[in-house]
């Protein structure tokens, strides 16, 4: 099965309403994870900013299936505007997994 995911964010720090708060983020990896091995997911699709497309993207490499990345804009500006503008230093873990994800040609 493939999965396309089009993820929530981490909310901003003066969020007024409460959508997914940083404390909030392991139990969504655990939840993506638990989805990813009851249906035998082969490759995820999704762009890679803070919050769930992140963590769905760490799920995917731990549990080695194939993943895809796709930027609407160029990976430094998608860094900076995406990943680290959030709470939760999200910026090294994008890094890592760009670098992996493009080290394969499957970054774009």
């Amino acid at each position: 099965m493939i999965v396309i995911l089009a993820g929530r964010r981490i909310d901003a720090s003066d969020a007024e309403e409460k959508r997914f708060p940083l404390e909030m983020k392991d139990t969504v990896y655990k939840k993506i994870m638990k989805f990813f091995h009851r249906n035998n997911i082969t490759k995820l699709v999704s762009s890679a900013a803070c919050g769930a497309d992140l963590l769905a993207q760490k799920a995917a490499g731990e549990l080695e299936i194939e993943q895809h990345i796709i930027l609407p804009f160029s990976r430094e500006k998608f860094r900076r505007t995406s990943v680290i503008d959030r709470p939760g230093n999200w910026g090294e873990l994008f890094d890592e997994i760009c670098d992996e994800v493009e080290k394969k040609g499957n970054l774009v």
